[in-house]
């Protein structure tokens, strides 16, 4: 259930580079598109890791993209338009790879993240909705990846779809991610309780 996970997938079946950058409140356009450094006494361009992802023709991943500062989301509307273009600041223009790619990813009520204009939402031509694994599967993977013993993994899984139910419903303000559950299963795993194990993740 993995996004980000899912897009690495793709690229490592392509044999495709692959990018990543978690976008959050102090992400600086400098990061994503460079900025000028100095060495050995000369000045150069160094890139950022959208332009370094542009000229390798990787799959790019922007992580939490409903986190980005306005001025960072400038970047982004350049690069998702058509002409799929980003201006530096020494004015010169970069344009993609061939191969390039983008795929964002997103929790919509993560806190510090804002709401996605649909003007924006449009330049994404594909947008999917990962859901949690269904119960059975959930419990295979808790078991295949902690070691638990069968009882706990499914009375894990039945606390996380309850918890899961109270947050739809807006009794909880935590969701119980799949996440979350492995951390449960490596805690117990490492000497604690079940119980013990929930209360801290």
């Amino acid at each position: 259930t993995g996004k980000t996970s899912i897009v690495k997938e793709i690229a490592f079946l392509r044999k495709q580079p692959y990018a990543r950058v978690n976008m959050t409140g102090f992400t600086t356009h400098d990061e994503l598109i460079g900025s000028k450094s100095v060495k050995d006494g000369a000045t150069y361009f160094e890139n950022g890791i959208i332009t370094n992802a542009m000229q390798r023709g990787a799959i790019l991943v922007i992580d939490e993209i409903n986190a980005t500062t306005p001025d960072c989301l400038f970047i982004l509307h350049g690069l998702l338009d058509e002409d799929r273009r980003i201006t530096l600041p020494n004015g010169e223009v970069v344009t993609p790879h061939e191969n390039f790619r983008v795929f964002a990813t997103c929790n919509p009520d993560y806190e510090g993240t804002k709401s996605m204009s649909k003007a924006f939402i449009d330049r994404f031509p594909i947008i999917l909705a990962i859901d949690t694994l269904n119960p059975r599967d959930e419990e295979e993977l808790l078991l295949s990846r902690t070691d638990l013993e069968p009882q706990i993994a499914k009375n894990l899984i039945v606390s996380a779809t309850m918890a899961r139910k109270d947050y739809i419903e807006n009794k909880l303000s935590v969701f119980v991610s799949t996440r979350s559950l492995l951390s449960v299963g490596n805690l117990v795993k490492n000497g604690l309780t079940p119980r013990k194990a929930w209360e801290t993740t």
